[in-house]
This record gives C-alpha cells, structure tokens and sequence, in this order.
C-alpha cells in the first residue's frame, strides 16, 4: 500500500512539473491626446458681477461642462468596456 501511494505522489508531482506557469506580458496603455479644457464662463466672476450675468455664466458653464464631458467620453470610447 505504501507503494501505491509513494507511486501516486511521484505521479501527481511529475505531472504537475510538466506544466508550464502561465507568460506575463507587459503591456503599455496607448498614449490619449486629451481635449484641452475650455475656458470656463464662470472664471472672473466677481462679488461685483451682476446678478444676470453670474446667471448666465453659470448656465453658460453647465453647456459647457456638458459639451467637454461629451468631448471626454468620444475620446476615451475605445478604451473602455461596454
């Protein structure tokens, strides 16, 4: 019975030896061009700024943001899972 078991082991680590450990690839991710940030409405708002007008930049800025968000996601579309 020893030997069974003794040729067992032998077995199993001889084939376990025979496979081979998987081969890492190092990768680099691909260099992305960013767009350029806009220049922002809301800079150079002042405590002496109108009402109005510090609406306006505001609403100005919310386009803004939502077109550079667009801009972010076209760019980085193909680097990212669906």
């Amino acid at each position: 019975m020893k030997q069974l078991y003794a040729l067992l082991l032998v077995a199993l680590l001889t084939g376990c030896a025979s496979v081979k450990p998987p081969e890492f690839v190092s990768a680099s991710s691909p260099k992305v061009v960013m767009p350029a940030q806009p220049v922002w409405a809301i800079q150079g708002i002042t405590q002496d700024t109108p009402d109005g007008e510090v609406s306006s930049r505001w609403l100005a800025f919310k386009e803004q943001s939502l077109g550079y968000i667009k801009e972010l996601q076209t760019t980085l579309k193909p680097f990212t899972k669906d």
